[in-house]
């Protein structure tokens, strides 16, 4: 059977992400974002659900230009770091998203605001209407 690691993740960033380099130089960001479930029946909020996103090289260059409150999207695939708790000796683990890639997500006054006047009207003129041949552009 097919296995398929794959993640769509549309929220907001809880926090400032955090910018490191490796010893050899590589840019690495980690941050988490959150995204709110619709309310359910006789609820005045829904749930909000966090994640943790680790982004490389491109992804983490993306994420440094965000700031905590910014909308953003993210691709990438869900992976877990495992770890022996220091002080109970127990085994722990959680799981993240690792970023194939990062872009701004505009927030819904942002999208307002960008949007043309008349995104809602709708023409009855056909596109073809008053067109002549020698428009076209081929």
């Amino acid at each position: 059977m097919p296995n398929q690691n794959s993640v769509i993740i549309a929220g907001h960033l809880g926090k400032q992400p955090e910018v490191r380099f490796t010893t050899s130089g590589i840019k690495a960001a980690s941050f988490s974002v959150a995204w709110n479930e619709p309310p359910r029946k006789g609820e005045e909020k829904g749930a909000v659900h966090w994640i943790d996103v680790k982004a490389w090289r491109h992804c983490a260059d993306v994420a440094e230009s965000l700031q905590k409150g910014d909308g953003v999207h993210i691709t990438g695939t869900v992976r877990t770091d495992k770890w022996t708790d220091k002080t109970t000796g127990k085994e722990r683990s959680k799981m993240y998203v690792l970023a194939d890639s990062v872009a701004p997500w505009p927030s819904k006054r942002e999208a307002a605001a960008a949007a043309p006047a008349n995104a809602g009207e709708t023409s009855t003129e056909s596109p073809e209407e008053g067109r002549k041949f020698d428009d076209v552009p081929f």
